[in-house]
């Protein structure tokens, strides 16, 4: 009776052994949050302007402030790329 349970031990030891010998990896997407720190919004020039101010010096105003926007979105989308 002993040798039969040990012969029974044997093969169920053995029985997952027999393997193929390669692996398969899955590659399975895991959210992860993008933590980023927010970036100031930037200081513009027609924030700065006076009520009676001349149309020149709006339209000098809000050509640098054109400006100031493109340079804060060209931070954002570097922000936003670091987390892809």
């Amino acid at each position: 009776m002993r040798r039969c349970l040990a012969g029974i031990a044997l093969v169920s030891l053995c029985a997952g052994c027999s393997t193929t010998g390669t692996t398969t990896q899955i590659r399975v997407p895991v959210a992860v949050p993008c933590v980023i720190q927010p970036l100031p919004r930037p200081v513009l020039a027609v924030d700065t302007l006076k009520a009676d101010s001349d149309v020149f010096l709006t339209a000098r105003a809000l050509w640098s402030s054109l400006a100031d926007l493109e340079g804060h979105l060209g931070l954002l989308e570097v922000a936003m790329q670091s987390c892809r």
